[in-house]
């Protein structure tokens, strides 16, 4: 009888044992749907629950991209025997969802709808799940581990208005490599939209456009006012006596009436030919990148020859001088580069004095693998749909126009993230 015992008793501790491993070899999985919406509308994602092998409580964290607004949260019918708590705070993201009861539910299906306002351009926003350790248990108070699967949504664009915005867009995104033509262009094809379809062109994008324009009009500003200094240094005689004290005078105060940016575009040769005058007529003031206005006296040496009361310049004077030449920009001091929500990075930077940045990201120090280029005049930049769990390695460094060319400077130090989210 005891032998009987002892083997229906193994009995019944191996099939307990089987059954808890095959229940642990189970994890659920928790999805959030991926829909299509028309610009503007409410749109619903469901949450679902598959392969449930029974649960008695947790939290899930749902991340979503901050051009969509949550509106509510409503219980599925799946978790029935669980109470659910809505997020406190709609307006956080990420916001938690709870489900906590006594008994243990093993159900499958929709366990929450998410409704979701979307913008009124086109695009898709992702929206995450996830939980910490231990967040969600079973009846036993033994922590379980889904399988979490991403959803999205993707707002479209109506059938008529996409070839007139998208051509827009691919002017605008032409500007960095182009010239004021291409800032005009661009500007005439976005004036022609229609308010709806002016809508469907990114902040970012109109935001591009007018940075553009601003820095086209400063350059213009910036362009003329140096030529008319270059052009009355270059009429100073080549020769300077000091009947020519009241000329000199008149080109050092246009001179000092320019701006620290504007006196660096004037090149170091068209300078000298100032700050030599100046020397003849006995000035006291700087060289010729900060030149100050001070009272000019005539010479009181006295003469010796017939020519000694003037002085020879630069032979060079008579040669066409080039109106500018650009100088090479400073080193960038890269600040931060920390990674955003929905697998984006935000890299800011110094400001330095320059026409704009460029900006390298690559999955390697070298920058050869998978490496991306952009330019910015702001100093900032958000870089979006980056690989989850790699790490990315950015620099940045700084440039001027010369013309159609570009006058580069030194990369910035290397600084490298991880994208976690």
């Amino acid at each position: 009888m005891k032998k009987l015992h002892l083997l229906l008793s193994s009995i019944i501790v191996i099939f307990l044992f089987n059954s808890i491993n095959v229940k642990a070899a189970t994890s659920p999985q928790i999805a959030a749907d991926k829909v299509n919406a028309d610009s503007g509308m409410v749109v619903q994602v469901p949450i679902t629950i598959s392969d449930n092998s029974g649960i008695c409580g947790g939290i899930i964290r749902v991340e979503y991209d901050e051009k969509i607004v949550l509106k509510s949260v409503t219980k599925g019918e799946a978790l029935s025997k669980l109470n659910m708590t809505e997020p406190g705070d709609l307006a956080a993201n990420p916001v938690n969802i709870g489900w906590d009861g006594v008994d243990e539910d093993d159900s499958n299906g929709v366990i929450a709808i998410l409704s979701f306002e979307v913008p009124n351009y086109s695009g898709t926003y992702e929206i995450s799940l996830s939980s910490d350790s231990g967040d969600i248990i079973d009846g036993n108070l033994t922590p379980v581990a889904p399988i979490f699967i991403n959803g999205e949504i993707t707002v479209g664009k109506k059938e008529n208005d996409s070839t007139a915005v998208d051509e827009v867009v691919k002017l605008i995104n032409e500007i960095n490599n182009g010239d004021g033509k291409t800032v005009i262009a661009a500007r005439e094809a976005y004036d022609l939209l229609t308010d709806e379809q002016k809508i469907l062109v990114s902040a970012q994008d109109y935001k591009k456009l007018t940075d553009a324009e601003e820095t086209i009009m400063k350059n213009d500003r910036d362009e003329k006012a140096v030529s008319e200094v270059v052009k009355l240094i270059n009429e100073l005689p080549k020769t300077i006596s000091a009947s020519d004290e009241e000329q000199v005078k008149k080109v050092i105060d246009a001179y000092n009436n320019l701006s620290p940016d504007q006196k660096e575009m004037i090149n170091t040769e068209t300078k000298k030919i100032l700050t030599d005058a100046e020397k003849v007529l006995g000035e006291k003031g700087k060289n010729g990148t900060g030149i100050e206005n001070t009272k000019v006296e005539e010479s009181k040496e006295p003469q010796q020859k017939e020519d000694s009361s003037t002085t020879s310049i630069n032979d060079k004077q008579s040669e066409t001088i080039v109106n500018s030449v650009v100088k090479k920009p400073e080193k960038v001091k890269l600040k931060n580069a920390k990674n955003k929500a929905n697998r984006a990075v935000k890299i800011s930077w110094k400001k330095i004095t320059v026409n704009g940045y460029e900006i390298q990201i690559a999955l390697n120090k070298k920058f050869t693998k998978s490496k991306k280029t952009f330019t910015s005049t702001n100093t900032n930049i958000t870089i979006k749909k980056l690989k989850k769990k790699k790490t990315y390695y950015i620099r940045v460094r700084a440039f001027n126009k010369d013309g159609d060319n570009k006058v580069y400077g030194s990369w910035s130090k290397i600084k490298k993230v991880k994208i976690k989210k």
